[in-house]
């Protein structure tokens, strides 16, 4: 099904790995928010096939802090938390 899993690892220093699951095609955002709610950078922004699915998040440009993550696909919403440390 439809499934945003938790970032490895977690907590990170620079980069991570997001993985998630699609039960059906269709278009896909994955957004990262700071902790007052700002979207930081949209790293999924297309039409994708069902399926598993993951993305690189570098985040060396940012400061250490908890950091959240959306993914959006056919009307569907999943969010998690990561930590930059």
């Amino acid at each position: 099904g439809f499934r945003l899993d938790q970032n490895c690892p977690n907590p990170f220093n620079a980069q991570t790995k997001i993985p998630f699951t699609l039960n059906k095609p269709g278009y896909t955002t994955l957004d990262v928010f700071n902790i007052k709610g700002q979207n930081i950078i949209r790293l999924v922004n297309e039409y994708l096939i069902q399926g598993e699915h993951y993305v690189l998040f570098d985040a060396s440009n940012l400061p250490s802090s908890i950091y959240y993550y959306r993914l959006d696909s056919g009307g569907k919403t999943q969010i998690k938390k990561l930590l930059l440390q």
